[in-house]
C-alpha cells in the first residue's frame, strides 16, 4: 500500500511538473508574440522616421551645394572674368591664383545619399526580420499549439487571399518594404535588361 502512495506520488509531481512547465512555456510564448507585435509596431515608426530624415538630409545637403555652385558662378566667375581682354596678355589668367571650385560639397552629397539610404535599408531590413520572425512563432511547432487563437485564425477572402482576422497580424502578414517602380517592374517580369545608367 505504501509503495502504491509512493508511485502515485510521484506521477502526481512528475504532472504538477510537467504542468507547470508548460504554464511557464505558455507565458514565453505569449510574451514573445507580443514582443513581436509591439517591436514590429515601432519599427515601422522607425522606418518612417528614416525615410523622412533621409530626405531631408539628401534634400538640404542638395540645396546647399547648389546654392554654393550658383554663388560661385553668380559671384565669384564675374570678378575672375571682368576685365581681361586678349591684348598680348591672352590666356594669362591660367597662370594667377584664382578660387577653385570646390567638389568637396557634392562629395558630402553623395556620402550623405550613401549612409541615409543604407540607414533606411537596414531599418527595413529589420521590420523584415521581426516580421519572419513573427511568423515562425505563430506557424511553427510546439510554439504555435501555445500561440492564443485570436492571433492565427484565418480566412480566405473574396480575391482569394489568407486574411488574419485580428488587424495587428493582417498588418504584419501583409507588410510590404518601401521600393522604386522600378523595381517592382523587374521583379514583376524576371528581367532587368537596362543597363544604361545615365538614362
Amino acid at each position: 500500500m505504501k509503495k502504491n502512495l509512493v508511485i502515485m506520488l510521484l506521477i502526481l509531481a512528475v504532472l504538477g511538473l510537467f504542468s507547470l512547465l508548460g504554464v511557464f512555456y505558455n507565458w514565453n510564448v505569449d510574451n514573445q508574440e507580443k514582443d513581436l507585435r509591439v517591436q514590429f509596431s515601432s519599427n515601422i515608426k522607425v522606418n518612417k522616421n528614416a525615410y523622412d530624415e533621409m530626405w531631408k538630409i539628401i534634400k538640404q545637403d542638395a540645396n546647399v551645394t547648389d546654392k554654393y555652385a550658383a554663388d560661385f558662378s553668380e559671384r565669384v566667375l564675374p570678378v575672375l572674368v571682368s576685365g581681361r581682354e586678349p591684348k598680348g596678355e591672352f590666356m594669362r589668367w591660367i597662370s594667377e591664383a584664382n578660387p577653385e571650385f570646390s567638389v568637396s560639397l557634392y562629395e558630402n552629397l553623395m556620402n550623405s545619399i550613401a549612409a541615409e539610404r543604407r540607414k533606411f535599408k537596414l531599418s527595413q531590413d529589420r521590420t523584415i526580420d521581426i516580421r519572419n520572425s513573427y511568423f515562425q512563432l505563430i506557424e511553427n511547432k510546439p510554439q504555435k499549439w501555445f500561440v492564443d487563437k485570436k492571433f492565427k485564425e484565418t480566412y480566405i477572402d473574396d480575391g482569394g487571399n489568407l486574411t488574419y482576422v485580428n488587424e495587428e497580424v493582417q498588418k504584419i502578414y501583409s507588410y510590404s518594404p518601401v521600393t522604386s517602380s522600378r523595381t517592382e517592374k523587374v521583379f514583376e517580369e524576371g528581367k532587368d535588361d537596362d543597363i544604361d545608367l545615365f538614362n
